[in-house]
């Protein structure tokens, strides 16, 4: 601790090069003290640093802390920064082994990574949407597994039922489930289940609905009725942009 006090006073302040601050952030690990030790190798992310003895020390702290979630997390955003993808989704698949998940941040990492093109086996999907489907949104929940929506359909049908569990109402899932039929050529199910959120009348529920198909242009040329659906319920929450785009889609179609 006293080593760790003299190298916060005397050497941080005046370290351009980062290379105190590592040093710091190691002596931080070695004494248990894996929050602050991330904390300080955080703050070195933005700056131009020596990223391999970045990585170096990042590996240090999930050595001394191999089930910290924060510590694999910051090991996991150092690798992808420095283009290696693989390496960097496999520390973040092992955040969500960590006790401790709760307290970092992991969804907001896993969506950069997500939306960056870089999950391309769909494993930090898979991994942030079960986290989601447990202890996340609903809502938020459904957004993450649609990236798998006809990648893992299997995998996909578990998490709605589970979800079904959870909220057997709510809107987000039952248009999931709506189209996890249609793509399974279910068409009589998938029917029902639109019909149902057709009668729906309160503004939510028509807005959830919208934000998942927002979502699904891709499957409109496929399943008319989908767009059918789909121009009607931008109707109703007033989008009347996105309605007639749809209607006119369908009249060209001849649908």
């Amino acid at each position: 601790e006293k080593a760790i006090a003299i190298a916060e006073k005397s050497l941080v302040h005046a370290d351009a090069s980062g290379r105190a601050s590592i040093a710091l952030a190691r002596l931080m690990a070695a004494a248990g003290r894996i929050s602050d030790a991330c904390t300080t190798l955080e703050g070195l992310m933005d700056r131009e640093v020596d990223a391999n003895l970045l990585d170096q020390a990042a590996t240090g702290i999930v050595m001394a802390a191999p089930g910290s979630a924060r510590a694999h997390l910051l090991q996991a955003r150092l690798r992808i920064a420095r283009g290696e993808s693989t390496l960097g989704v496999e520390s973040l698949a092992k955040v969500f082994e960590c006790p401790d998940l709760d307290q970092a941040p992991v969804a907001e990492v896993c969506r950069k990574v997500i939306e960056g093109g870089l999950d391309r086996e769909g494993r930090v999907s898979r991994k942030l949407g079960e986290f989601l489907v447990e202890r996340g949104s609903v809502e938020d929940a459904v957004q993450i597994i649609l990236y798998q929506l006809e990648h893992d359909p299997d995998w996909v049908f578990a998490q709605i039922q589970k979800l079904l569990q959870r909220e057997k109402t709510n809107a987000s899932v039952l248009i999931l489930l709506a189209v996890h039929k249609l793509l399974a050529g279910r068409e009589g199910e998938a029917g029902a289940a639109l019909q149902h959120l057709s009668s729906r009348k309160d503004l939510k529920s028509k807005s959830d609905v919208a934000q998942v198909l927002s979502r699904l242009s891709h499957l409109m040329d496929r399943f008319p009725r989908l767009r059918r659906f789909r121009a009607s319920v931008t109707a109703g929450i007033g989008d009347a942009k996105e309605s007639a785009s749809d209607w006119l889609a369908l009249l060209f179609k001849g649908e």
